[in-house]
């Protein structure tokens, strides 16, 4: 199994917008490609947002996207996102983190 040293997890309930923004301030502000991030959508009901959230993973190596199929809530959804993140990598680490944070300095994550 691919090894990385971590991995974030963003929970999404109809806020895809943030969470693109999330993730690009994760991919500009990491000072290696030693991550994965995982988008957990927890039933959310706007729509058109499934599918925003699944092209965030779409031609990605470093995201992955799940989609469940009802809101069972925010421990729920953060606990299958690290099952996820462990199905596809083995990290030493991992953030949990919402979809409104913007990292905005170098190393934030790797330093954490």
């Amino acid at each position: 199994m691919e090894k990385r040293s971590y991995g974030v997890i963003i929970l999404n309930y109809n806020t895809s917008d943030d969470c693109k923004k999330a993730i690009k301030s994760i991919k500009d502000c990491a000072t290696t490609d030693d991550y994965m991030i995982c988008v957990v959508d927890g039933g959310s009901s706007k729509e058109g947002e499934v599918d925003a959230v699944r092209a965030l993973s779409k031609n990605d190596d470093h995201v992955i996207s799940l989609i469940l199929a009802d809101n069972k809530g925010y421990a729920f959804g953060n606990d299958e996102g690290f099952r996820a993140i462990k199905a596809h990598c083995n990290t030493e680490y991992t953030v949990i983190m919402n979809p409104d944070v913007i990292v905005n300095t170098k190393g934030t994550i790797e330093g954490i």
